[in-house]
This record gives structure tokens, sequence and C-alpha cells, in this order.
């Protein structure tokens, strides 16, 4: 089985205590995770959520570019309980039944895998010919190959990453159907189809939560799709966030925390978070 439809490892979720009417939807580095935090997710973010989930029918989850054993294999060690979701390369889907762990979607994640591969064929040649021509301006980056993954890019750093946008944006103006997802250094082509925001989507109307009651935070150009897709959600980004994101931040009323990663997570569902949870015509 190929590793995008694997169990994400032994970690249980929380029993429910009711059913789901909120939704929490968490980018992974740099906004759930503090980068040079011992724990890098602090022990207040999980007494939040274990006393939300009784008290207001919270369910929450990790919307991430990474893949699911990149994500879990550090997660499991650090984490009392794992979380009731998790999105991973922006695309696939673990969710978990009360108690159980986390995992696939398989159909979902199928039929990602399915589209993908058929996109990739469609535009072998003009991706191929894209990464021939950086691959000689930029030699020192990294450029993935992986049989689930073969059109990703891993820069230096994201300054350079930028450099590589316009060649980005003239060759999916030639390819309907393609996109690229980017975070950080790291940019991977993509079906337009499938991102954080239409596999948060799938989850939300699996468990019939309403855009209404719906959280998102996020700090890099992934979560935009999230963002874009669910206009009337409460939407929330940290103070380290790129500057194009804090820009759409600012002109579409998205809460930007002063504080960065985990301690702006803390800050948004306390600031913002609780009293609307408290409001009793929510």
């Amino acid at each position: 089985m190929k590793m995008s439809l694997m169990s994400s490892g032994s970690l249980r979720t929380l029993p429910a205590a009711g059913p789901a009417r909120w939704l929490f939807s968490f980018d992974y580095d740099g906004t759930l995770r503090g980068g040079d935090e011992t724990p890098p997710v602090s022990r207040e973010f999980f007494e939040l959520m274990s006393a939300w989930r009784e008290e207001f029918g919270v369910r929450w989850g990790i919307n991430t570019g990474r893949s699911i054993n990149y994500l879990m294999e550090e997660y499991n060690a650090i984490a009392p309980f794992a979380p009731d979701f998790a999105v991973t390369c922006e695309r696939y889907i673990h969710t978990a039944a009360p108690g159980a762990r986390l995992l696939p979607d398989l159909r979902h994640n199928a039929l990602c895998l399915d589209e993908h591969e058929k996109i990739f064929r469609r535009y072998h040649e003009k991706l191929e010919h894209l990464f021939t021509r950086l691959q000689e301006e930029f030699s020192s980056c990294r450029w993935n190959r992986a049989p689930g993954d073969p059109h990703s890019i891993e820069a230096e750093t994201p300054g350079v990453l930028e450099l590589f946008m316009p060649y980005i944006h003239r060759l999916l103006a030639e390819c309907p159907g393609l996109s690229a997802q980017r975070t950080g250094p790291y940019l991977r082509f993509c079906h337009a189809s499938f991102n954080k925001g239409t596999s948060l989507r799938r989850i939300a109307d699996a468990w019939g939560i309403s855009t209404e009651r719906i959280l998102i935070m996020g700090d890099g150009h992934n979560d935009l799709d999230a963002f874009r897709l669910f206009p009337r959600a409460l939407q929330a980004c940290p103070a380290n966030s790129h500057p194009e994101i804090l820009a759409y931040a600012e002109k579409h009323g998205v809460y930007i925390s002063s504080r960065p990663e985990h301690r702006a997570v803390l800050d948004v569902l306390v600031s913002l978070v609780r009293p609307v949870l408290q409001n009793p015509a929510h």
C-alpha cells in the first residue's frame, strides 16, 4: 500500500462527548508547531482541545504539507492524544472514530492518487522541460522524484523559491487543472481540485459542520486555498506569516495575532474563539 494511504500511528483520539459541533483546522509548521520550542506544541493547547471537546463539541485537526509519516513521526512523540483528523501533503485525508487511531479516507485518497497520476501524465513533458530549465539555473536546489510526489522542489531558502515563481506562473497558465502548492522553501505540483480547502470541505461535510463553525489558522501560501474556500469561517494567522499572507489577511479581515507560531494559536483560541464558543447564539 502506498505511503499516503497508510495508518498514521499508535496514538488514539479522545472519546467523543456528544456530536461534533465545531471544526478547528491548524497548519503545523510555523503555526501549531513552534520551531525552536520544547515541546514544539504547547501543553496548554492540548488542555484546551480536551476541555472544549466536552464543553463545546470541538473537533480539531492538522492541515499540513507534510507527509503522514513525516508528521506523525514527530507528533506521536510529543502529543498526549491524536487529532481528530489530519490532512497531509495538502490533500490526503485521515480521520478517526472516537477512541480510534487516525485512519486514511481510502476512497478519497485513492481518487486523489489516481487524479494526480493522470495530470502528471498529461503534463509530463512540460513539467520535465521546466525542471530541466530550473536545474540549469538553480543547481543547488533539491528536486523530488518520489513516485507519489514526482514534481516537487526544495529551494535553499524561501527567497530563492521566490525567483522560481515567474516560471511557475507561466507553466500553470499553460496547464489547466494543474496547481502549485507552496510553503516556505518547498513547492509541489498538484491537481487543482485537491488542496487544504477542498480536503477540509470533505471533512466538514462528513461531520455536518457549517462554515460558520469552522476555524482555519495558517501562515503560508498553501493555507490560502482554505481561507478562500471558507470566507465566512473564523480565520487567523500568526505574526510570523509570510508577508503575502499578512497582506491577504489585512485585506480580507483575517485575525492577525501579534504573537508567533503556537503562541499565536493560544492567543487566537482565547481572544477570538472562546468568546464565540461561549456566545449562546452559537
